[in-house]
């Protein structure tokens, strides 16, 4: 369940990246940005959402809850447990920056 947290964390940077490349990311005091501009500045915001608002703890969880479910269904060590450990991982890690990015479509602009 810890590698599984940690994995999901160490993701949330390249995701977030790839999120603002592609569709769109909430950048501190600016708004949503896109585009290959706003790559960097994501990553500076998943290190203030997750660090200085409480992220990564959201994101360790969901990643323990990866970790469990992947320890549950495979025998440990396996290379198809760490195959599942790794996208289970990613998914966690990406589910709460989609929503992040998605947010004003669920509770309005912000």
């Amino acid at each position: 369940m810890a590698i599984a947290a940690c994995l999901a964390t160490l993701f949330t940077f390249p995701l977030a990246a790839l999120i603002a490349l592609l569709y769109r990311f909430p950048l501190p005091f600016v708004g949503y940005e896109s585009g290959v501009d706003a790559v960097v500045p994501a990553l500076y915001a998943v290190y203030f959402y997750g660090v200085w608002l409480g992220g990564f703890v959201i994101v360790g969880v969901f990643g323990a809850a990866a970790g469990f479910t992947v320890y549950l269904r495979n025998s440990a060590g396996s290379a198809v447990y760490w195959k599942c450990m790794f996208w289970l991982s990613a998914c966690a890690a990406g589910v709460p920056l989609l929503l992040l990015s998605t947010l004003d479509y669920l509770i309005g602009p912000w």
